[in-house]
């Protein structure tokens, strides 16, 4: 079983934790530079492994790599993968039905209610990912971003919301 979703990082300061002298009001400048990065993002709840795909949009075509990788991962898996993920455009396209009629027995999709990131816990790693870059204070390294990172039970409970399940 995985739950995925995708994150965009954009190149801004952060208009919320300044140092100023006391009793003046800070100003701040936002010089946006439109600098951004996106990933796909794939907990797997047995495991605990997270399958990151950097891409340059979010739109079908990259959802598509990002399912040949979902694939590549669980090739020797005899079931297809239960992939649980939010109702996007890109998820529902033409394309990605056209990738399923062509991976059959590869993956089950099945989507999460409407406005309910709550219960995605993929969710909570791009809630860790951009609490760890604001406290570097630079902007985000796609480099940086692994595959197959573990989750230990002494970091932010990222599978809170499948606890009592998995």
């Amino acid at each position: 079983m995985v739950v995925a979703d995708e994150c965009k990082l954009q190149e801004e300061p952060n208009p919320f934790y300044r140092w100023n002298i006391k009793g003046q009001t800070p100003i701040v400048k936002i010089l946006s530079s439109k600098k951004s990065v996106s990933f796909y993002g794939g907990l797997s709840l047995n495991d605990k492994k997270e399958i990151v795909h950097l891409a340059p949009w979010q739109n079908s075509e990259e959802t598509c790599r990002f399912l040949d990788e979902l694939k590549k991962k669980y090739q020797n898996t005899k079931k297809p993968v239960l992939l649980i993920w939010d109702g996007a455009s890109y998820h529902k396209s033409g394309m990605i039905r056209e990738w399923c009629e062509d991976n059959p027995g590869v993956l089950e999709l099945l989507r999460f209610p409407a406005y309910s990131p709550d219960l995605n816990p993929q969710e909570n790693v791009w809630k860790a990912l951009r609490r760890n870059l604001s406290e570097v204070g630079h902007e985000p390294d796609p480099k940086s971003c692994t595959n197959n990172t573990s989750f230990s039970s002494s970091e932010t409970n990222v599978l809170s919301p499948f606890s009592k399940i998995i």
